[in-house]
């Protein structure tokens, strides 16, 4: 059972990382990604520290053409004082 629903946590995650801003086209954890980054002074470089990933897979996951892992979007919502369902949901301020 432990294994069902570790597969289901991780189903709504992709889920919700699919999920499209209406507004701009873009991935809503993108968005808040890049919003947040911009509103705590963090560069793609020390973004890329803080993950320990190369500055061209932040860059990447900024600009849409690579999706994180799980370990690394949680990373990422860490890095950023966010928790994941934050990171993910489109009704974060």
């Amino acid at each position: 059972a432990g294994h069902d629903s570790e597969t289901q946590y991780k189903v709504q995650v992709y889920d919700a990382l699919m999920q499209i801003d209406p507004k701009s086209g873009v991935r809503i954890w993108r968005l808040r990604m890049l919003e947040r980054m911009r509103r705590i002074g963090i560069s793609q470089r020390r973004m890329a520290l803080l993950l320990s990933l190369s500055q061209s897979s932040v860059s990447c996951y900024i600009h849409g053409t690579r999706h994180p892992t799980l370990e690394s979007l949680e990373r990422i919502a860490l890095s950023l004082g966010l928790t994941l369902a934050e990171l993910l949901s489109p009704r974060f301020d």
